[in-house]
């Protein structure tokens, strides 16, 4: 866990950018939510801002080291801790600035549309803003020859492994948007403006471009880049292939057919991300495509998507699940969960009510830590229940 945060930490443009961008919307005096804190750097610099109040908001055991971080750097005194999701939690009060930048590598998804309607709806007081307040998704044809080769690797193979033939699975490794990062000679046409988002006004994972561009060079299109900008108190800052790298990374989306451009050639481009039931996968479904030259490759993340029937069910508005052994044995045990009885005592309940499931008492601990850990950021540890 502190790797990850520790490498978020050493994106310098990142955090200076974000360091600019809080100095200049966060006024003396004004209440602060740094939703999903991590180390809480952002919590110590809207501090040092002017901040009357920050609350740093994590579900996970990072808002530990968040609370030491905080302190070293003289700010205990002005930080108020909350551990959960902020859609999860009751609002203290309302804040003249949240902070949030827990985007994923494609921006968008149902989970990122979530928090930020909620933190638009319950946490943001009239005339609040958020940090940061806009994006853009930007798109590219890029030539990536490496990228290519770690797809289709089983080519060399002729997509057998063992005597298994694996051709069926290939067009699926196509099919999957995958993170990179690229250098800005890969770009085989000038970035294309996909959308300009504003961030307290999503209602949905939806993108939708059909455009042109110019090649500037010929070269073999494997596929196209998408990255994202953030708008930092009126100065953007990128996460594409023009600058330094940093903490988030470009995405990939590759073309099963290499398409040879030639240079000053039309290329036409569409990029679209839609909702997708959760039980499909990330919740996006993203469709890609490029044209060059009367050559056309289009290409939908549906395809890589896993497509059991089971899993189809659960999207269906009419379909009646039945709980199973283990999901009714669950449920059993949250009912066990009353504010009254210890870890030890709800083990052995667990141990005496179900020993076909539970053969001894470690067992059921082992079970119920697992439970509650999924929902730890829901538990009451108020004193006294």
């Amino acid at each position: 866990m502190i790797h990850y945060y520790r490498d978020l930490a050493q994106d310098a443009a990142r955090l200076e950018a974000f360091d600019q961008a809080i100095r200049r919307t966060v006024k003396p005096g004004d209440v602060v939510a740094d939703v999903g804190c991590g180390l809480g750097i952002f919590s110590v610099f809207a501090c040092r801002a002017g901040a009357s109040r920050v609350y740093a908001i994590d579900a996970g055991p990072v808002l530990e080291v968040a609370r030491e971080v905080v302190a070293h750097n003289g700010c205990a005194d002005r930080v108020r801790f909350l551990s959960g999701f902020s859609h999860d939690l009751p609002v203290p009060e309302r804040v003249n600035v949240a902070l949030f930048e827990d985007y994923k590598v494609g921006l968008l998804t149902p989970m990122i549309v979530h928090f930020a309607r909620d933190i638009a709806q319950r946490w943001l007081a009239p005339g609040g803003c958020l940090v940061p307040g806009r994006a853009r998704v930007w798109v590219a044809p890029v030539s990536d020859p490496a990228g290519r080769r770690a797809l289709d690797f089983l080519s060399a193979t002729g997509e057998h492994v063992c005597g298994v033939d694996l051709r069926t699975a290939r067009s699926k490794a196509f099919s999957s948007p995958i993170s990179r990062v690229l250098a800005p000679e890969t770009l085989v046409a000038p970035p294309v403006l996909v959308a300009e988002l504003d961030l307290l006004r999503l209602d949905a994972v939806r993108l939708g471009f059909d455009g042109g561009a110019v090649a500037t060079r010929s070269a073999p299109v494997h596929g196209l880049l998408s990255w994202f900008e953030l708008d930092l108190g009126g100065v953007w800052f990128s996460t594409g292939p023009e600058v330094p790298r940093c903490a988030w990374r470009q995405t990939f989306l590759p073309l099963e057919q290499v398409i040879d451009v030639r240079q000053g050639a039309p290329l036409d481009l569409s990029l679209h991300a839609s909702p997708s039931p959760p039980v499909l996968g990330d919740g996006v479904i993203w469709r890609w495509g490029l044209g060059a030259d009367g050559v056309r490759v289009d290409v939908s993340s549906f395809e890589a998507m896993p497509l059991s029937a089971g899993r189809l069910q659960l999207a269906r508005d009419g379909f009646v699940p039945r709980p199973s052994r283990m999901l009714r044995a669950d449920a059993r045990v949250f009912d066990l969960i009353d504010g009254k009885r210890t870890m030890a005592e709800i083990a052995r309940e667990m141990y005496v009510r179900l020993p076909e499931i539970y053969p001894d008492q470690a067992t059921a601990r082992f079970r119920l830590e697992a439970l509650l850990g999924g929902y730890s950021s829901m538990i009451d540890d108020a004193p006294g229940g």
